[in-house]
């Protein structure tokens, strides 16, 4: 049994080295900005939230990612609708419209 459990904290300390467990929980600048740049807005604000949750920001870098969050909250409600509404309303006035696929 001692054996057991001196191999298991051996184990466990072999594995906790090789993982920054800040790096998991706050993801960095890069990445964030990554994530926005690709659309994926939902990631993105999760990842913000996460990293907000940092005591160490300073107020102007919480002030930006609050501001980045709101932004992307605000573009995903303006823009809401997929490319074949948007042709098909355009299209009461603008009869003769031509889509990409067209």
């Amino acid at each position: 049994m001692k054996k057991l459990t001196f191999s298991l904290i051996v184990l466990l300390s072999s594995i906790s080295g090789c993982v920054k467990p800040s790096s998991l929980l706050f993801p960095d600048p890069v990445t964030i900005e990554g994530e926005i740049e690709k659309g994926n807005f939902t990631k993105a604000s999760e990842m913000i939230g996460l990293y907000l949750a940092s005591d160490t920001l300073s107020p102007q870098y919480r002030y930006y990612w609050q501001f980045r969050r709101d932004l992307m909250k605000r573009i995903q409600r303006d823009f809401n609708r997929s490319e074949e509404e948007v042709t098909e309303y355009l299209k009461e006035f603008y009869p003769n419209l031509k889509t990409r696929a067209t």
